[in-house]
């Protein structure tokens, strides 16, 4: 068997039927959700599992190759490995590029990951919340001097990223794509929404583009990810197997644990971790802030076997837990510290606490734009004191943030250490972080959850617990 790496794929040749067949099942990821049952009257909720193959067309995403090279070698059998792949040259814009950026001097971690990603030429750049994978970003671009696209999520982070690399590479080099903008330069930063919808329409000034790209960045990359209508491949995961270049960077703060579906489609798109620095390490060193996690334990009334009547009425209208919300809010706000309560369900629950809180501003995902750089801009500055909102998990450098009220629930592991590290920047006077969070005792699905999000900060080596505090 012949295994050829190409930038996205690597081409299988030369297989016999039954390693063919062992591929077929490595490539078959499978992956467990929630749909509706219809077999139960009426229709409700319930766990259900499926695959996708990833193995098609005798290929496979080129960043499983390792990967597969080591299992089937543990297997004794042989496979000739050819890099079929083209190292880019420099561009002509690469010395003038030299000697106008203005990157700060890099931290050792900072230094030891760009190093290792020019020589890996692809992986995944596992950092912590606040250790600065913009100025990582930025010096990667900067070493190479290649024709760059750096995907990202958001507007909000296509407003930050483009802001910043301007003042680290120069206003002349970097461009932009996203809402009616088409500005390409050297370092273009393109939401992803963008890129699709051009995809979508056979966009030939992208498909120009898109032959002259030789380095991805994918901020945020844990999006890639099986998403959407039957579970197929999400546009990140396309987009990123598209894009026929040499360079292939993943960055982000949660890429999933070692083993799991989210992992291995991310490993599959820009291949494996190249390095990694944890929450705890950068508190260590005092580039963090120490967060002090208290967990309340609220018994709620009832517990329900349906998901979604338990969430309704144990969480968004269990009054008990809303009012310990208001609580110790309306106390730090007094203390002058600023406080984020993040909500789940925007209009029900956001609006409910927004009614129970004079001096609260609500954000969600339909405030405009500018409203929401101005409010954001405001928290930062304490004039507004308490913010309620969904859209600030990512992206989002508030280091005044003082305090989180985890007040929506959930389980996801992603969606607890984004917030969580939205609090953990410095800032003058701040000498720790608070997070509140609930531990909802139901003996049901909430108080799994709840486990979970337990589960994930006993992961970090510093960060101070004290669960279980009772709610009369």
């Amino acid at each position: 068997m012949q295994f050829s790496l190409g930038n996205s794929y690597t081409l299988v040749t030369n297989a016999t039927p039954e390693e063919e067949a062992l591929l077929h099942k490595w490539c078959n990821k499978e992956f467990e959700y929630y749909g509706l049952d219809f077999s139960q009257r009426p229709p409700r909720r319930t766990k259900m599992s499926s695959n996708l193959p990833y193995y098609k067309y005798n290929k496979f995403p080129s960043g499983w190759t390792g990967k597969f090279l080591v299992q089937l070698k543990a297997k004794g059998i042989k496979v000739a490995f050819k890099d079929i792949r083209t190292k880019p040259k420099d561009t002509p814009q690469l010395m003038s590029l030299l000697s106008t950026t203005t990157i700060p001097p890099l931290r050792d971690y900072q230094d030891r990951a760009v190093s290792k990603a020019i020589q890996s030429s692809r992986g995944i750049i596992h950092h912590a919340t606040g250790a600065g994978k913009t100025v990582v970003t930025a010096a990667i671009l900067r070493d190479l001097g290649l024709t760059s696209l750096i995907i990202v999520p958001t507007l909000n982070l296509l407003i930050q990223t483009t802001e910043d690399l301007k003042g680290f590479l120069g206003d002349d080099y970097v461009g932009e794509i996203g809402e009616g903008v088409f500005d390409p330069k050297l370092f273009t930063v393109a939401t992803v929404q963008s890129v699709w919808s051009k995809i979508k329409r056979n966009d030939q000034e992208l498909s120009n583009l898109f032959k002259k790209i030789d380095v991805l960045c994918i901020d945020e990359a844990h999006h890639i990810n099986v998403a959407g209508k039957n579970k197929i491949q999400n546009t990140y995961f396309k987009i990123a197997t598209m894009l026929d270049c040499y360079y292939k960077f993943g960055l982000t703060a949660t890429p999933g644990d070692p083993n799991s579906l989210e992992r291995e489609l991310l490993e599959g798109a820009t291949g494996r971790v190249i390095d990694q620095v944890s929450s705890s390490e950068l508190i260590k060193r005092g580039l963090l802030t120490k967060p002090v996690i208290q967990m309340y334990k609220i018994t709620p009334p009832q517990r329900f076997s349906d998901w979604q009547a338990a969430y309704k009425q144990n969480i968004l209208r269990n009054g008990r837990r809303n009012a310990q919300i208001v609580r110790l809010a309306e106390q730090y706000a007094a203390e002058d510290k600023s406080v984020l309560i993040t909500v789940t369900r925007v209009a029900e629950h956001g609006g409910m606490l927004n009614d129970m809180i004079e001096d609260a501003v609500f954000m969600s995902g339909q405030t405009p734009a500018e409203e929401r750089k101005e409010i954001l801009e405001d928290f930062g500055n304490k004039k507004i004191k308490i913010l309620i909102s969904t859209v600030v998990n990512e992206g989002v450098n508030i280091p005044s943030m003082d305090v989180i009220i985890m007040a929506g629930g959930g389980k996801s592991n992603k969606q607890t250490v984004q917030r969580v590290g939205r609090a953990l920047r410095k800032s003058e006077g701040k000498s720790k972080a608070m997070i509140v969070d609930f531990y909802d005792a139901d003996n049901g699905m909430l108080e799994r959850h709840s486990k979970a999000r337990l589960k994930t900060y006993r992961k970090e080596s510093e960060f101070e617990i004290k669960e279980h505090i009772d709610v009369n």
